[in-house]
This record gives structure tokens, sequence and C-alpha cells, in this order.
């Protein structure tokens, strides 16, 4: 499965492929929340997650990583996605440890940039 999203990813590009995620769903959620693990410094948050979903939350296991998402994906920096747009969660930990806060159980997408087993 990895696979087959990794190569639809590739041969899409991302743009269309949340396009396609989005139109694959059976009952399409009106409020899109998404996890970005292995986030690094947020940049696939900041150029990209952030303009399709209303929030995103931010997995990343390195501190020096996550203080620079943090800073990039929040405050006056966050102005070019649109205003209710928002990084909610920064989670300083490996995805293998991570688990969503028991009120945010209702993220239905993960976006990571390598494969998983």
């Amino acid at each position: 499965m990895a696979d087959t999203n990794s190569s639809v990813m590739h041969s899409l590009g991302p743009e269309q492929t949340l396009v396609s995620i989005h139109c694959q769903m059976k009952m399409p959620p009106t409020h899109f929340v998404l996890a970005d693990c292995g986030a690094g410094v947020g940049r696939v948050s900041q150029n990209l997650l952030l303009h399709h979903f209303q929030e995103v939350d931010v997995v990343e296991p390195s501190h020096h990583y996550i203080e620079s998402a943090h800073k990039a994906l929040s405050g006056s920096c966050a102005q070019s996605w649109p205003s209710q747009h928002k990084a909610v969660n920064f989670y300083e930990v490996g995805l293998e440890k991570w688990t969503p806060h028991s009120e945010r159980q209702d993220i239905p997408c993960v976006m990571t940039e390598w494969p998983l087993p």
C-alpha cells in the first residue's frame, strides 16, 4: 500500500494527490484535519498542507526542527494560507511513540514523506 501511495504522489504531484484523496473519501469531512508526521521544519505544512487543511498537527522528533516549525507556522509568519487554517499541536516525538490527544481522535489523514511498512 505504501508503494502505491508513493507512486501516486510522485506521478500526480502533491496538490493533485490531495485533491484525489478528498474526492475518494466516502463521506468527506467538512473540517479537514491532518497530522504531518516527520514534519522537519514545517516546509510541507507551510507550502502545501495548510493551504488545503483547516488544522495540521506537526509530529517531529527533533527539538531543533520542531522549534523551527513552530516559528514558521505560528504568529506573524502564518500569512500565506487562508487565515482560518492553522497548525494546532506540535509534538516533539517520533511517529512510533506518537498518539493524538484524546480530543484529536478526529484526524482522518496522516501525511508522511516516506513510505511506511
